[in-house]
């Protein structure tokens, strides 16, 4: 049994009661709570495995994907995952069954995806943002946008998913840090309890996070444990379960009554969980009523089959009103009835095969991916581990913790020693070096906190956004300009109304509230654009915007031409229900250019929530390439019924003129030398970056800047030589430098560090990415590695060293200006 962390609270002594999946033995309702099924001795499936990590690969690679949109037919468009929690759920659902390397990408991936979208918001995810699933190339027009009536959809499930990422991972920790944001969410829409049996499922997630998470909270615990006593007791009115779920999840198709007579009502089923699936094995009456004894029976797996014969076929035949009168099966038949066949009925694992088909979607088919890991599990033995006692049925104990970490290794620098055949140097001389600091430690010490403060932001960037690629882009995108513009836009898309009243003109660099209140009415949508004017070299920003939360909640963002998934990363911690603040953060990711002059930097988008007024009040914090802070105004905005705002026009100030590089200068009758200067980006202080000449790569003299950043080498003779500069958390950079004759001084110039290197592996990437979002807004003390300009918070500017520098690996090889 693969490791997995748990951390268990002792406040229970209860007797273990064992039982397995399809038992008849009696349980306690606390039984569903605690009791988890964890297969064991899992053989004869690497076939399985192997389809099931490519999958998991190309998922991980394809970054944030976009809901899968579904047109069998010649009406009706449909669509699937567009829950924030499928794919957690998922991912987690297949982590036991992945190697150790992808299982780290894969923890990763989640907590990026939970940093945008957070699990404890009922918000759906865009149907125009991410890579797309589909076979075919769609329009804009032709995907739309996820109808209003999902909404309606149960929302608790992405508790239970939670839960399993954390038990899956052993992050509980992050479960600590956003514990607030997560109760608040459950007991918002703790009816669902009595209503769906997903979100029993997601009762139970909760109460297993209060138990398990570092600072155990026996009073939620003990709130979840009623509901899920009230939920199961209501569960064994299935035919009601049946119509709570129909009446959420069907949708009107002009009216016709027909309609249901070709549609399978079984979406009680979606989202089952294998607690829920012992639930109703342990009562016959509420089995037999799943079951069905005919196809009459609405709500039934006999009246599932009945309806789609070829379930497990991707896009097979077979009439439905999905899509108006179209033929192929919609994607979640699968999702209906596989969980039913192998933890109800109990197919065995030779059964369970012939229902692993084809994907429909290209990539990340999350049904799929589930059936094969239902498959998977199939070939091992039921085992249920008690989450009270730490054993399980299996007479096996829980192993010791293991968590996942980014441990920093050495910082990388040039080899220390001669290869073997060591090139004729042409010197009289050894060179020397007139600065002798002392040397900075060869390792960089282990920071990663072993625990973490409950002042940690609610998510990270849980971000990077989960828009961030996990390939290094090879070319500049097609919608990213190459070159900043020169002329500037006079207001910010879309235009106002005519009779919209514009700001005042601003005469220095600044944001713009410009709110939206077209819409007055509760339920309806207002968008809040975050305009930047007269900016130069802007390359991160950061909004803290508050309003009044009992009159706007927040919904999500939407890029703008300034920070968009395709050249930026985000780093949302979300909006807080109780306090209406909303703390958002974006950095421009390299090749995208440094933002100069007037744009639409994001929309933040809010639902009105009651008829009133509301100021829409923000502070903002702008950083430019270097890491430098960029003074910002700010234009707030009201949301008062009153048309939208216009952005001002401004006029743009110049480009900084860039220092024009010294030429060598010659000294008479003697030997060269080497000047220049090395900074960290966004620092004063420049001292301890190392500085070592090599000769055809190996180490002549090595230098340690002061805190000017400077460093020389003197008595250097003739030849081509380069420098390495480094440091920890800092890519290496190489210098070449060519001496032509005696008497020459070389001078460098100044060179700025490229920051990024959380894990000090010579490449920043999503792992680097990943820490400092999750980091965000954290003190240095806990994550030092992630505060590149030792401001002594983890922060914008520390997310745009990882944007700038995103996808570069040491060494860099650069000239001098």
């Amino acid at each position: 049994m693969k490791q997995k962390t748990w951390l268990i609270s002792l406040l229970l002594t209860l007797a273990l009661l064992v039982g397995s999946l399809g038992t008849t033995q009696a349980q306690s309702g606390e039984d569903f709570v605690w009791q988890y099924w964890l297969p064991q001795n899992v053989t004869g499936a690497d076939d399985l495995k192997t389809a099931l990590t490519q999958e998991v690969r190309d998922t991980i690679a394809a970054g944030h994907l976009a809901p899968f949109r579904v047109l069998y037919g010649e009406l009706t468009a449909q669509y699937f995952w567009y829950q924030r929690f499928d794919g957690v759920y998922t991912l987690a659902l297949a982590y036991p069954y992945l190697p150790a390397d992808l299982q780290a990408q894969v923890k990763t991936y989640l907590k990026s995806e939970m940093s945008q979208y957070p699990l404890w918001s009922g918000d759906l995810l865009d149907a125009n943002t991410g890579t797309r699933r589909e076979a075919d190339l769609l329009t804009a027009g032709e995907i739309g946008r996820i109808p209003t009536g999902y909404s309606r959809r149960p929302k608790l499930f992405g508790l239970y998913a939670l839960w399993l990422y954390a038990q899956q991972t052993g992050d509980w920790p992050y479960i600590e840090q956003n514990w607030s944001a997560i109760t608040s969410f459950y007991n918002a829409n703790r009816g669902e309890v009595s209503q769906y049996y997903q979100s029993l499922a997601g009762a139970i997630g909760l109460a297993r996070m209060a138990k398990q998470k570092p600072t155990p909270d026996a009073k939620m615990q003990a709130t979840a444990v009623t509901d899920i006593t009230n939920g199961l007791n209501a569960g064994k009115n299935f035919a009601q379960f049946g119509k709570n779920a129909t009446t959420v999840y069907y949708w009107e198709d002009n009216g016709w009554s027909w309609t249901s007579t070709h549609v399978f009502e079984g979406f009680q089923f979606l989202n089952l969980t294998p607690e829920i699936a012992r639930f109703i094995n342990t009562d016959s009456a509420l089995k037999t009523a799943v079951l069905g004894s005919s196809a009459k029976d609405t709500y039934s797996l006999k009246r599932g089959e009945y309806m789609f014969p070829l379930w497990y076929v991707a896009q097979g035949n077979g009439f439905n009103r999905y899509f108006g009168e179209g033929a192929g099966n919609p994607p979640d038949a699968k999702a209906m009835i596989f969980p039913l066949k192998a933890w109800v009925q109990k197919e065995n694992a030779a059964t369970l095969r012939l229902y692993v088909d084809v994907p429909d979607a290209l990539i990340g088919d999350f049904y799929y991916l589930q059936g094969l890991v239902y498959t998977l599990q199939a070939h091992g033995k039921d085992c249920w581990e008690d989450l009270r006692t730490a054993a399980g049925e299996c007479g096996t104990t829980i192993p010791t913790p293991n968590p996942l970490t980014l441990t920093p290794t050495t910082t990388p620098v040039p080899p220390t020693t001669a290869p073997t055949s060591t090139p004729t140097l042409t010197v009289t001389s050894t060179p020397t070096v007139t600065a002798t600091p002392t040397q900075p430690p060869t390792t960089v010490p282990t920071i990663i906190p072993t625990t973490v403060p409950t002042s940690i932001p609610t998510t990270i960037p849980t971000g990077v956004p989960t828009n961030i690629p996990t390939t290094v882009p090879t070319g500049v995108p097609t919608n990213i300009p190459t070159t900043v513009p020169t002329g500037l836009p006079t207001v910010i898309p879309p235009t106002a109304a005519p009779n919209s009243t514009p700001t005042p003109v601003l005469d220095k660099p600044g944001v713009v509230i410009a709110v939206n209140t077209a819409n007055s009415q509760p339920g309806q949508e207002v968008a809040v654009q975050i305009g930047v004017v007269n900016v130069t070299r802007l390359y991160g920003l950061q909004l803290v915007c508050q309003v009044d939360p009992a009159v706007l909640t927040g919904m999500g963002f939407t890029g703008g031409d300034g920070f968009n998934p395709n050249n930026s990363f985000f780093v949302d911690q979300g909006y807080q229900l109780a306090s209406g603040a909303w703390n958002i953060a974006a950095s421009r990711l390299r090749p995208a250019p440094a933002i100069t002059g007037n744009l639409l930097a994001f929309t933040l988008n809010y639902q009105i929530k009651a008829a009133g007024n509301t100021a829409v009040t923000c502070t903002a914090k702008g950083v430019d390439e270097e890491g430098w802070t960029i003074d910002l105004t700010v234009t707030n905005g009201t949301y008062n019924n009153l048309p939208p705002t216009l952005v001002p026009t401004i006029v743009p100030t110049s480009t900084p003129i860039q220092p024009t590089p010294i030429p060598p200068t010659l000294i008479p009758n003697k030997m060269s030398e080497i000047v220049g200067f090395v900074q960290y980006p966004g620092r004063t202080d420049y001292s301890n970056i190392r500085v070592v000449l090599l000769l055809q790569n190996v180490p002549l003299a090595e230098v340690v800047t002061g805190s000017d950043g400077s460093y020389r080498f003197t008595d250097v003779p003739m030849g081509a030589y380069e420098l390495a500069l480094s440091a920890p958390y800092s890519l290496v950079i190489h210098q070449p430098v060519s001496i032509i004759t005696d008497g020459q001084i070389i001078d460098q110039g100044v060179t700025i560090l490229p920051m990024g290197d959380t894990d000090n592996n010579g490449k920043v990437d999503l792992v680097d990415a990943a820490f400092v979002g999750v980091n965000f807004e954290v003190e240095s003390s806990l994550a030092p590695n992630a505060d590149f300009n030792v401001d002594q918070i983890v922060n914008i500017q520390d997310l745009v060293e990882v944007g700038k520098n995103f996808g570069l690996v040491s060494p860099l090889e650069t000239t001098t200006p």
